[in-house]
């Protein structure tokens, strides 16, 4: 039987302070892997810039997740 992918959201994912270094132990847990993660934010760019850091995380490290920013 096929797992679904989890779909994980991160309240305050745009803190520059914990967020990446979270989101960045998280990626490397191939179970996660194909997992959504949404970045919800009161900041949105702050949302946005820690998005694009993880997209090139995983880009770099071929890790197969999806980010939003909300």
């Amino acid at each position: 039987m096929k797992q679904a992918k989890a779909k994980i959201v991160m309240v305050g994912g745009g803190s520059h302070n914990w967020c990446p270094r979270l989101l960045s132990d998280l990626v490397q847990a191939d179970e996660l892997s194909g997992s959504e993660v949404v970045l919800l934010d009161l900041n949105l760019q702050y949302a946005e810039e820690v998005k694009a850091a993880m997209d090139r995380v995983c880009r770099d490290n071929g890790k197969n997740f999806t980010f939003h920013a909300t």
